[in-house]
Formats: C-alpha cells, structure tokens, sequence
C-alpha cells in the first residue's frame, strides 16, 4: 500500500511539473547555435529627414531557431522573432537617430535550448554635422568641421571663424608653393646625385675611354692615309 502511495505522489509530481524543467540544453546544440550566431551581420544606411538622418540598421544571416531583442532601452526591449525577417534571414529596424550605442541581442529558441543567449551585438551611430551642409564648406570638404559625421560643439560665429583660419592657411600654402617646389626639387637631385654618383662616375670614365679609344683610331687611321 506505501509503495503504490509513492508511486502516485511520484506520478503526481510529473504531471504537475511543467516540461522542460527537467531537461537540459545540450552544449553541443549550444555551441552550434552560437557558431551559427557568429555569422551575423549588421550594416547601416540612413535617409534625411527634415534636416536629419534617420537610421535603418539590417540584421542579416539570422538561422531559424533564432531571435533577436533590441535592449538598447532596457525597459521597453523589442523581441523580432523569425516571422519579422525578410525572406526568414534579414531584418530592417528603422528610426534611430544620431548618436546612438545600440545593443542587439541574439537568442535560441528550441524545445531544449529555449532562451539562452548566444550573442551581443553593438552598432554605435555617427553624430551628424549640421556645418556640413554650409555653404560656406564648399570645396573644404576635408576639413574636419565641414566633415559630415563628426563631433561639433561649437557656436556658428565659431566654426565661421575657424573656416575663415583655414582657409587662409591654405591660401598661404599655396602662394608658397612654387619656391617650395624649386627646394624641393633641388633637393632630389642632390639626393639622386648622392645616390647613384658610383654608377654616374662609372658611366663618365667608360665614356672617357671611348671618346679617348676613337680618338686613337682615327689618329692611326689618319697617319696610315698620310703615309700612303
């Protein structure tokens, strides 16, 4: 009667246990999945929106079995299961803007696997230069305050300022160029001159022997005609 009692508790107790508890995720599977996360990529494209960008991060070479959280907001994540890929393997999250870390992360969803992290992923987002679009850049793009995605926290009187300077060391540059360029030039040829003298001395005394060999030749020649 005690047996059969333990048998029902036993019984019991399997019944009521939700499935799953007991069984563990395989570290093969594990480490398969997180193989196949590691192919993962992520890329960024943005379009101008009322003078700002707007970013679109794609996720690609997403496996079925997997999904992906955006925590960039740890109290409001976004789960994107397989239903929200494209063609099952891309996904296209739309509406960030400048400036941004954001955090990606990737599960596995299995019957014995369900939820265990694979990867974390960052994609960090340029700031925008407004002063880029100026018109007063036009032609210094290179400059770092005209560059489109760079860090500025300046006033407009100062990054005036600041392109009024450059622009003037760059006009003095090129004024003082053509007597650099003669410098220049005049030292390449000492530096040639001093580089390859062996070579110039040989070729000047091979030249000497020949002129001096000719010579000779036609001094003998010269004598024999006289002669005859």
């Amino acid at each position: 009667m005690r047996r059969y009692l333990i048998y029902m508790i036993v019984a019991f107790i399997l019944i009521i246990t939700p499935k799953g508890v007991f069984a563990a995720c395989d570290p093969r599977v594990l480490t398969d999945y997180r193989n196949l996360a590691s192919n993962v990529k992520t890329s960024t494209n943005y379009q101008m929106v009322d003078g700002k960008p707007v970013f679109t991060v794609t996720i690609s070479n997403m496996y079925s079995g997997m999904y992906i959280v955006d925590a960039t907001d740890p109290e409001r994540p976004k789960k994107y299961t397989s239903s929200s890929f494209d063609g099952g393997t891309e996904l296209n999250l739309t509406g960030y803007g400048e400036n941004q870390r954001l955090t990606f992360r990737i599960y596995v969803q299995t019957d014995k696997c369900n939820n265990e992290i694979l990867l974390t992923k960052y994609v960090t987002l340029p700031n925008y230069n407004e002063f880029s679009e100026d018109p007063v850049c036009k032609g210094i793009e290179g400059f770092s305050l005209c560059q489109r995605w760079a860090s500025t926290s300046i006033s407009y009187e100062t990054f005036l300022e600041r392109v009024e300077e450059y622009k003037t060391r760059k006009t003095v540059q090129l004024t003082s160029h053509p007597e650099e360029q003669k410098e220049t030039f005049k030292d390449q040829v000492i530096q040639f001159v001093g580089k390859y003298y062996i070579y110039l001395v040989a070729g000047i005394v091979i030249l000497i022997l020949i002129l001096a060999a000719l010579k000779s030749i036609f001094v003998k020649k010269n004598e024999f005609d006289f002669r005859v």
